[in-house]
């Protein structure tokens, strides 16, 4: 952080280039809080602190750890009830800022997709309708800036049309790529 002025972290809770994947950085909610607090002294400049927070299974503050249980975007999606949707992002978010993490890689905002894409099957599309993808992210959105948590939509240009998960190999989304995917960003 300071040999080369960065200016933000990503945290993990798993080594995933380890087989079986090892412990990362977050063991704990008080391990995590002076984990960021530390990260935040060494640095000159304010810190962006990231996570992947968006619940199911790109989750990475778990029970295990000592965190609350998190539905998918999916879960919340199926219930189609905005209530219900603000519920969630405040949990997500107050357990953000509780642990001074500033900067949630989430919302997904791919459209889910009749056929079974790699988003559609870990559960990480809330709808395949984008006006609705829009309702809800904004609740999500909306939430987290309250607690001064900034938020980054995803996976432009629409991973939601991708058969192969793009983390494990490349990734064509030429052949089924839609223009209206572009909707919700």
């Amino acid at each position: 952080i300071k040999s080369y002025n960065l200016g933000g972290v990503l945290l993990y809770d798993l080594e995933m280039t380890q087989d079986p994947p090892g412990k990362r950085n977050i063991e704990s909610p008080e391990q995590l809080k002076r984990l960021t607090t530390e990260l935040q002294k060494i640095s000159t400049t304010p810190l962006f602190i990231s996570v992947d927070q968006e619940g199911g299974i790109v989750n990475r503050l778990t029970p295990e750890y000592g965190f609350p249980e998190f539905q998918s975007w999916e879960q919340i999606g199926r219930k189609t009830n905005f209530e219900e949707t603000k519920t969630f992002s405040k949990l997500v978010s107050k357990t953000l800022k509780k642990a001074s993490i500033n900067f949630n890689l989430a919302p997904v905002l791919d459209i889910k997709k009749k056929y079974q894409s790699a988003i559609s099957i870990e559960g990480r599309s809330i709808s395949s309708e984008p006006q609705n993808i829009i309702r809800h992210s904004k609740i999500f959105i909306d939430e987290h800036r309250k607690n001064r948590i900034a938020t980054c939509g995803k996976h432009f240009p629409g991973q939601g049309s991708a058969i192969q998960d793009a983390h494990i190999e490349t990734t064509d989304i030429s052949e089924t790529w839609n223009e209206y995917e572009l909707i919700p960003y």
